[in-house]
């Protein structure tokens, strides 16, 4: 721990700055750099380039090799599966992906959608906020977000990955947010008591290798996006407000996800909002079998508000 947070205050002393696009488009860029050795952070830490270790970004290698962060490369050289991305003024540490070790610790667009879904939506809706769950909370991007932006409450990230829970923890303690804990659990397994603002943003991917930050479960990657709706409810304080980011694949124009949740939280008496904030992403994935009939995959989000107690 101490050395990643060494290096994250480095790279924000050298002011560093990197969004994380997609997989294609790193692979796509890297090809116009292939055979170069990574020159500055960004190289190494944002496009995942190999470095030399007499070079400028030799300078990390022995932090990361600290951390069992540091690959030699064939030829020489070497590259690090430690990314870095920034959001806002924050600098969040994450790994590599997609095709990547199930323990993954994914960021990418997703995570920029959700976390812009997040403000808007509490930018319209003054939500009161004691008690806040990020369920499945990756490096942390949204329990940061959260953290931040509600000081007193208490903030707590959940993950099944307990290498995730360690990054969510450093990226907590680099961007000095006090407020926010981590703690391993599957949704609500090792967690009680009830809470203002739980958010997700699960993996919602059909994935025949079945990784932990990618796949959803069930035939189209739509199971585990169901269960923590489900799950989330019996958890909700009066007032409190459900937000999830996930990805829904269209199937002959109709959407199973919606078709099953917003009726259930009606008969719930929750007030609902749905909405396609993108309506194509990941369309590679169309050529899967899982995907066979799908149209499209959707980036969707909920939010379902449950009725303030009486005065």
């Amino acid at each position: 721990m101490d050395e990643l947070l060494a290096l994250g205050r480095e790279l924000k002393e050298l002011g560093y700055r990197f969004v994380t696009p997609t997989a294609a488009t790193i692979k796509r860029v890297n090809r116009r750099h292939e055979g170069e050795p990574a020159r500055d952070a960004q190289a190494v830490f944002g496009w995942g380039r190999a470095f030399a270790h007499d070079d400028e970004p030799g300078r990390w290698l022995q932090r990361l090799q600290a951390l069992h962060l540091a690959q030699p490369q064939h030829g020489g050289g070497w590259r690090t599966a430690l990314r870095a991305a920034t959001l806002g003024d924050q600098l969040l540490f994450h790994t590599s992906g997609p095709a990547a070790p199930a323990d993954a610790v994914f960021f990418g667009p997703d995570t920029y959608r959700f976390v812009r879904a997040l403000h808007a939506e509490l930018d319209a809706h003054d939500q009161r906020c004691r008690r806040i769950l990020d369920l499945g909370c990756g490096a942390g991007a949204a329990a940061l977000a959260l953290a931040r932006r509600f000081p007193h409450a208490e903030v707590l990230a959940t993950d099944v990955n307990p290498k995730a829970l360690q990054f969510c923890a450093a990226n907590a303690q680099l961007n000095d947010l006090p407020n926010l804990l981590v703690r391993e659990s599957d949704k609500f397994a090792a967690i009680g008591g009830a809470f203002d603002l739980i958010v997700s943003d699960p993996p919602f991917i059909a994935d025949a290798e079945q990784r932990t930050y990618r796949d959803g479960g069930g035939a189209l990657g739509l199971q585990l996006s169901l269960d923590i709706v489900r799950a989330s409810l019996p958890h909700l304080a009066p007032g409190g407000a459900l937000m999830i980011y996930t990805g829904v694949a269209i199937v002959r124009g109709e959407d199973r996800f919606a078709d099953t949740v917003l009726p259930l939280l009606q008969q719930e008496g929750l007030a609902t909002t749905y909405a396609e904030i993108d309506p194509d992403i990941f369309g590679e994935l169309l050529g899967e079998p899982a995907y066979h009939e799908a149209d499209r995959i959707a980036a969707v989000w909920l939010v379902a508000r449950k009725p303030s107690a009486p005065a």
